[in-house]
């Protein structure tokens, strides 16, 4: 690959050179001795837990390339893993670098660019585009299953141990939104020491599901009963010590169904805020600005993703969905609205805490009530921190603003009082006129 590969003649001057590039690339090289890879897998929110299934696997830290940049979005552990995935020299990306978090367009392709000069010609991109929700890991038990759970068919059955277990973490990892899990498909693998095994057979466990403490998310309570197949390793000669795994299913004890697949469910709720004005002064052309600060209900800087805004005019002109993402646990953002406009968002959990904040020169003409299911909140424009109950919730805050009725100007007439209530209905105002005689 050669500079031209990077840069054109009549392209805008960029802000890495060429030999940025190269240094970086060197510097992963003397990491990997002969290994180059074939692929760059970037994962997104989420899938983070791929970069821990690549065998024989290098780790570089972002933080040791020359010219790197930090990734500093929420779960993205911001690392290089080379290795072997599926039969593939892969380069993953557990973490990237995103427009939203202050970087230029050539700062998010830089990583890219170093991997094709290490040999890559292949890139696949993932994202947890506007899933928004939470990130997190789901853990899982195995233990021995019961005596009464072994059939009895006159195979070799037996009850398995934990000891046959290796010792590693059962874990699923996640990103949710409100209509489940995002990566419906992240798998939970059970590694076993098959030097534990003494004989052929089928073996038994129960896998259950750890409640993983997160708000919005449902823990599977059901018992799974784990069947594992355990035949010798050298089927032409076999030796009576060596096994492998033949296969395994999942079967609920439940409801007596197999299926590997477990399912969790991640609810939501909404926030919508209306604008309303009264008054006689009231005026739809003034501008009010709203800002919101929204918090991670498990404190976990790292947990909540994201929250998904939009706004519909007085006039029933909905925005396009926008993703604020959370950083340490918060994100906070502002919008601009008038009269009649409605702001909306979605992706909150129960629990979630949130602020209020009305301003702007036009809303310091205004009294301000902050009003929910007719109950008066709050009369200031900061309304005082709210937390998201179990089901949507819809707030209006009413701006109002009335004229002061002016004085000195004598209607006393009485003959003239028909006409002035007629003149008040169509937009007319008369006044008494008093000739003066010398």
């Amino acid at each position: 690959m050669n500079k031209s590969d990077f840069f054109t003649a009549d392209a805008v001057k960029p802000h890495f050179t060429y030999d940025d590039y190269c240094e970086s690339a060197d510097m992963i090289a003397s990491h990997l001795g002969d290994f180059r890879p074939e692929v760059l897998l970037v994962l997104g929110s989420g899938l983070g837990f791929l970069g821990d299934r690549v065998e024989a696997r290098t780790c570089v830290s972002y933080a040791d390339i020359p010219h790197f940049r930090a990734s500093t979005a929420p779960g993205h552990e911001g690392r290089f893993v080379f290795g072997e995935l599926r039969g593939k020299r892969v380069a993953v990306m557990q973490g990237r670098m995103h427009c939203y978090e202050g970087y230029t367009m050539e700062d998010a392709a830089y990583a890219c660019r170093v991997i094709r000069l290490l040999g890559a010609k292949t890139m696949i991109v993932t994202n947890a585009a506007g899933a928004g929700g939470i990130t997190g890991t789901i853990a899982f038990d195995v233990t021995a299953a019961d005596e009464s759970d072994l059939p009895d068919d006159g195979e070799k059955n037996y009850v398995g141990s934990v000891d046959q277990l290796d010792g590693s973490d059962i874990t699923a990892t996640f990103a949710a939104d409100d209509s489940g899990i995002a990566n419906k498909e992240s798998d939970v693998s059970v590694g076993f020491d098959t030097s534990k095994f003494e004989a052929p057979g089928i073996y038994y466990y129960h896998l259950t599901e750890r409640d993983p403490g997160i708000h919005g998310l449902t823990a599977t309570t059901a018992t799974y009963l784990l069947k594992v197949r355990v035949v010798n390793d050298n089927t032409s000669d076999p030796d009576g010590a060596t096994f492998k795994i033949d296969y395994a299913t999942l079967t609920s004890l439940d409801d007596n169904t197999k299926s590997d697949l477990i399912t969790n469910t991640y609810t939501t709720h909404g926030l919508t805020v209306t604008k309303a004005l009264a008054g006689d002064w009231a005026d739809y052309t003034d501008h009010f600005i709203f800002t919101l600060e929204i918090t991670d209900p498990d404190a976990d800087p790292g947990r909540m993703a994201s929250v998904t805004v939009q706004t519909t005019s007085a006039a029933g002109v909905t925005s396009g969905a926008e993703v604020k993402p959370f950083t340490n646990g918060k994100v906070s953002f502002s919008e601009t609205i008038r009269g009649g406009d409605v702001i909306k968002v979605t992706g909150l959990p129960t629990g979630a805490a949130y602020t209020i904040t009305e301003s702007g020169l036009d809303a310091e003409k205004y009294t301000t009530a902050w009003t929910l299911d007719g109950e008066t909140l709050s009369t200031e424009r900061a309304l005082p921190t709210q937390t998201v109950g179990a089901a949507d919730t819809a707030l209006t805050v009413t701006n109002t603003r009335s004229s002061i009725a002016p004085t000195g100007l004598l209607l006393d007439a009485a003959p003239y009082g028909a006409m002035l209530a007629l003149a008040a209905g169509s937009g007319l105002v008369f006044f008494r006129k008093r000739r003066r005689e010398d």
